[in-house]
Formats: C-alpha cells, structure tokens, sequence
C-alpha cells in the first residue's frame, strides 16, 4: 500500500505523515529553542555548514537530526519549506505549512487556534451548569440561557474548526 505523498514548497514531495511529524517537532521546538532550529535551517540550507555548541544533541533528541549527525532528506525538505527569511539578518519566521498550496490540518492548526480553547470551555461549563441550576431550580429562564450559551459554544468551536480546515 503506497503512502500519500504531498508536494513541498520547494517542489519536493514527501509522505504526509512524515511532513506532518517533523513539522510538528519544529512548530514545537521553533518557540522554545530558536537557536537549535536556526541551525537546522542553516545545516538544511548548507550542507556543510557546522553545527553551533551542543545545538546537535538537541536536534537528536527532537527525532530532527539522525545518527552521524545527518540530516533526512525529507527532513531536510520539510525545514527548506517551511521557513522563510534569513538568519543573517533575523527576519527567520516559520511559515504556515511547508505544504504548497494548502495548509497542514492537524497540530499545527490546532496551536495557531489554542486561544479559543480556554474561552469555550469557560462558556461551556457555564451554560452546563446555568441549565443544570435554572432547571433544576425551577428557573427555566436560566435553564434557557444556559442552553443558549451552549449553542453559541458550538457555532463558535464548528466556526474555529472550519477557518483551520480553510473551508
């Protein structure tokens, strides 16, 4: 059975699954270690360009670097397509996706809309628990307004979770 492959920004294709683990390393590596994925970018950039400090054990202990010190291909097409800018002048910024033409669902998606997580389970908790007051108490104009407030919830997380998916 052949994987899905999908086509790279630099016009190399690449099993979906492996785009969508190594970009979810360096989405997540990105904020923390910024000096380490630099120099991933400038080793991916530069073949024979050499490692700064400890930066390469870092880089094996996020699965981006392998044995030897030796970048994967498609590791290596995954980090050429997924940043922009140079480090020269630190305009480096990660892109989106590193996929060509649409975004990568998933992880990626899922941080960039991490804001709306806290406020929805805030407005869900309250309304479960104004409909369990207002009805439980006979004040069924609460029970109202709880319910109310839960399918505003739910437009907002189907709205949220459709702006991720680009529909």
């Amino acid at each position: 059975m052949a994987m899905e492959q999908v086509e790279l920004r630099n016009g190399a294709t690449a099993p979906v699954t492996a785009v969508q683990t190594a970009y979810m390393s360096l989405a997540k590596m990105w904020p923390v270690d910024p000096i380490a994925v630099t120099e991933l970018v400038e080793l991916a950039r530069d073949p024979a360009h050499v490692l700064w400090g400890n930066t390469a054990q870092r880089l094996m202990q996020a699965s981006l670097l392998g044995a030897g010190r030796k970048l994967h291909p498609v590791t290596r097409d995954v980090v050429l397509s997924s940043f922009t800018g140079s480090p020269d002048d630190e305009s480096l910024r990660l892109l989106d996706s590193p996929v060509a033409g649409r975004p990568v669902t998933g992880w990626r998606g899922f941080l960039k809309d991490l804001a709306w997580v806290i406020p929805l389970a805030l407005v869900g908790c309250c309304s479960l628990a104004a409909m369990v007051v207002g009805f439980g108490l006979g004040r069924p104009w609460l029970g109202v307004l709880g319910v109310v407030l839960f399918a505003v919830m739910l437009w907002l997380a189907f709205h949220s979770g459709c702006k991720q998916a680009g529909e």
